[in-house]
């Protein structure tokens, strides 16, 4: 790749050349202030019958990453755009490493990340994938490697894949695609996850091996955590305004708008449902506070 090399007049490229499969959008951005491209397909939110795949690279910023994830996005547009397989893809999470040479240590990039989701000093991208990946909630999630020998690692989350691959478990800990298929991601479900080591000369083959195996209609099943998202889209409002009434509406310390807000909006629910069984709890919440003079008085 040239030094003025950027990521985003490819992506432009592929979305040409695809014809309308793909858009560019961005999940986040680098601490230089550069957007995090992400060649999303016009399928990624659909519950169709395609498998729903994210192809994630370049989370040390190596530039050997992105050509095979590019070359990967070339031969599926030229050969695959009919498959079962929709593909969105982040061709390189650690933007800045890329466009500097300065490879980021992966060591330091712990999942799932704690704190700092917005304000991390040093490591703002696995904030913005870890949420965005999560709410995405793919059936499948992919990590490209380029190297010397092929392999196939998948997480818990993806056990079932094993056999179909020659597959070994992932093991070490702290990996993006090892943390999102264990626990709850950001509230929601773990999802499957491989990662797959090949070289650059190897991705026509490998990639309709993928398309092949993945098409199989035994492995044709929406992620566990599309699945939590479809049950909480079915929900009515009323359903929605009841959990909220769980949580907010039942404190006016310290008495503030949004406080306020929170308690005629369980009042408002009462009034739909008709069940004015708490209404007492407001009243004894509004209680406390109906001396205005001592309310307001400077000190108290």
């Amino acid at each position: 790749m040239s030094s003025d090399f950027s990521i985003n007049v490819s992506l432009d490229q592929l979305v040409q050349k695809a014809g309308g499969i793909w858009s560019v959008d961005a999940f986040g951005v680098t601490l230089t202030d550069i957007s995090i491209p992400v060649l999303l397909h016009r399928f990624a939110y659909s519950t169709d019958q395609k498998m729903k795949v994210l192809l994630v690279s370049g989370f040390r910023g190596k530039r050997e990453d992105l050509a095979l994830t590019l070359d990967f996005l070339d031969i599926y547009s030229e050969q695959h755009l009919e498959s079962k397989l929709s593909i969105t893809a982040i061709p390189c999470v650690k933007v800045d490493q890329l466009y500097t040479r300065n490879q980021s240590n992966v060591e330091n990039d712990i999942y799932p990340p704690h704190d700092g989701y917005f304000d991390h000093p040093s490591d703002p991208e696995s904030r913005y994938l870890w949420r965005w990946a999560s709410f995405l909630s793919p059936d499948l999630i992919i990590e490209l490697i380029e190297g010397s020998t092929k392999s196939y690692e998948v997480n818990t989350a993806a056990k079932n894949l094993l056999g179909y691959f020659d597959a070994t478990l992932i093991q070490g800990g702290g990996t993006f695609i090892e943390a999102i298929g264990e626990g709850n991601p950001s509230g929601l479900d773990a999802i499957p996850g491989i990662r797959i080591t090949m070289p650059i000369n190897s991705v026509s083959a490998q990639l309709a091996d993928m398309v092949e195996i993945l098409s199989k209609p035994v492995l044709a099943s929406p992620s566990h955590s599309q699945r939590l998202l479809d049950t909480r889209t079915a929900r009515t409002p009323i359903d929605v305004a009841k959990i909220l009434a769980s949580k907010y509406g039942h404190s006016l310390s310290p008495v503030i708008y949004t406080q306020g807000v929170a308690i005629s909006g369980r009042l408002r629910l009462m009034r739909l449902v008709h069940d004015y069984s708490a209404i007492k709890e407001i009243v004894d919440l509004v209680e406390e506070i109906k001396d205005l003079e001592d309310l307001f008085n400077e000190g108290s």
